[in-house]
């Protein structure tokens, strides 16, 4: 079956050469394990050699040429909503805030 490896949860940017460092450590002790995370990054920070392999990224950061490139290298891409931001043009979770229009 599949195994996951839950990387850095919206680990800062800054992180990134660390985390290129410890993804790849971690799939050369572990064969098989597919390493996936969420990130807020820019998407240009975040190229298909990057070592994940499902990137999981904010709805409202979404780019379609991004998430195509992933998907062309053979690798996963997911959305996500999180709670934040919670201003009142993004979806919200909570009852107790104002519908949004579609």
């Amino acid at each position: 079956g599949l195994h996951y490896g839950y990387g850095r949860d919206e680990a800062p940017q800054a992180c990134a050469s660390l985390l290129r460092e410890a993804y790849a450590a971690f799939r050369k002790a572990v064969p098989g394990l597919k390493i996936i995370a969420a990130t807020n990054w820019d998407s240009a920070h975040l190229q298909p050699d990057f070592p994940m392999d499902a990137w999981v990224h904010l709805y409202h950061k979404y780019h379609e040429k991004d998430a195509e490139s992933w998907i062309e290298a053979g690798k996963e891409y997911w959305g996500y909503h999180c709670i934040e931001p919670s201003k009142d043009e993004y979806m919200n979770s909570f009852i107790e805030r104002p519908l949004i229009e579609a």
